[in-house]
């Protein structure tokens, strides 16, 4: 049966269904039926894989971080019905919307469907007929450290030849990726502190951020379940547990961090590759290394800036704040914050990262609006500048130092940029989601040691020496 016969059978099937039900109510059953055949598969793997199992983690806890993400992604979804009420800008909807364009093609012209899907042979004006039914294929302000919107749009339009187009399950196949992607954080970081267990469980699958913003139709819930596995298979891979599986997914996860979020897979990137390294040598070498490999790359970006100017990456870093500027006084947002523009340069770029770091971490705080939803944000800030400042008045050497590095020097990056470049607070809450998890691990790293005296947390005899 063809895709064009499989969607007339659908269709004819719903026009026979009883008087009492009209066809879109029936189609609407219809939905329902295979959103509960979809959760029950989910339940099924994470009770037959191994890899959701955790040791001193009852099962019920790993079911209910699951599904707890159900009315995180409803609470989501009612946010972009009811308050942001335009459609074609709803972050939510803008390439679901455009995966069904996508996803018509497989019915109509399914060479045209392989042919975008693939990106082989789609820059023809053949193509346009599609490109122009979408509003995100061709963004308005383009640029290259951030990732396009094209991989959502082909995430959806994958999901829609097995979803009947239906938003709610997409989000729960969103679901289940961004808590894979978390729960690979856990299991990688966990022996770094056992005796943090439960706790560390709760903070990665219940701080609101982590919550909301990966339980819907977002690119937050790609980066999560592509960062979470390239960490957890870089570690396997670093000790020896190399197999022809792991190497094919660390690349498959990278590849969607990198059409994702470019930004995100470049200050990832040379963190992996220095964790990989420090954990086959001793792990105190971890401190030279991680500045070697990041000077490396940094290296390696101004040659390519020099070379190209199309990759000047303060170019596209200023570039990118003005689109943000531009984007935010045309929708009129209301959490626009004052920021200092951004001049290309190398030079202008790391003055700026400590002041984009420091907005990111402390904005929004909770006085700033009456939006609800900067309000819980607010009030999460709150309770991390606490942990924050308890922690480091406690602060022990941690027990794995690459897992350390790699935490601290992703969150202050991914942190800077964001700060750098996002001039709107709701911007601001969301894209730093990504590093959240690895904010949560440097506080721990650092709380289940012993107190040592300010200064002595990064002299040679603080570091545990033993290969982790």
């Amino acid at each position: 049966m063809t895709g064009g016969d499989w969607q007339q059978a659908v269709g004819t099937f719903a026009e026979q269904a009883p008087e009492s039900l009209g066809s879109d109510a029936w189609h609407t059953v219809l939905q329902a039926f295979l959103y509960l055949v979809y959760l029950f598969i989910i339940l099924f793997l994470l009770k037959r894989i191994r890899f959701f199992r955790l040791e001193g983690i009852p099962e019920s806890w790993t079911y209910g971080a699951f599904l707890v993400k159900i009315p995180a992604a409803l609470l989501l979804y009612l946010v972009y019905t009811m308050v942001y009420t335009d459609r074609s800008t709803a972050d939510i909807f803008k390439y679901f919307d455009d995966g069904k364009v996508l996803a018509d093609a497989f019915f109509s012209s399914p060479a045209d469907f392989f042919s975008m899907l693939s990106g082989i042979g789609n820059d023809h004006p053949h193509f346009n007929q599609y490109y122009h039914r979408m509003n995100n294929w061709c963004g308005i302000y383009p640029s290259n450290i951030y990732g396009d919107g094209h991989i959502l749009i082909r995430f959806n339009a994958l999901l829609s030849l097995v979803s009947l187009h239906n938003y709610h399950i997409h989000a729960l196949v969103m679901c289940f990726l961004s808590f894979t992607g978390i729960l690979a954080i856990y299991k990688t970081a966990l022996p770094a502190f056992p005796s943090l267990r439960k706790a560390f469980f709760l903070l990665l699958f219940l701080t609101p951020s982590l919550l909301f913003w990966t339980s819907g139709v977002l690119k937050e819930g790609l980066i999560l379940f592509s960062s979470g596995l390239a960490l957890y298979l870089t570690d396997k891979i670093a000790r020896n547990k190399i197999t022809i599986i792991s190497v094919v997914l660390l690349l498959l996860s990278l590849i969607i961090l990198r059409y994702s979020k470019f930004y995100v897979f470049i200050l990832l990137l040379p963190l992996l590759m220095a964790y990989g390294i420090s954990m086959r040598t001793k792990t105190h070498r971890a401190r030279f290394i991680f500045p070697a490999v990041i000077l490396l790359f940094a290296g390696l970006g101004l040659l390519a800036g020099a070379f190209n100017p199309v990759y000047d990456i303060s170019e596209i870093m200023a570039r990118k704040q003005q689109d943000f500027l531009r984007i935010a006084r045309e929708a009129g947002a209301g959490s626009l914050i004052s920021t200092e523009t951004l001049e290309p340069g190398f030079r202008n770029m790391l003055k700026g990262l400590l002041p984009g770091f420091l907005t990111t971490f402390f904005r929004p705080a909770c006085w700033e609006s009456a939006n609800p939803l900067i309000i819980v944000a607010g009030i999460e800030n709150l309770l991390i500048w606490s942990i924050t400042l308890l922690v480091l008045f406690r602060a022990g050497k941690p027990a794995s130092i690459p897992l350390f590095l790699l935490s601290v020097l992703f969150v202050f990056s991914v942190f800077a940029v964001t700060g750098l470049i996002s001039p709107v607070t709701g911007a601001i809450v969301k894209y730093k989601t990504p590093a959240l998890p690895f904010l949560i691990i440097s506080l721990c790293s650092l709380w289940t040691n012993r107190p040592l005296p300010a200064g002595r947390l990064f002299r040679k005899q603080g570091f545990n020496d033993t290969k982790q």
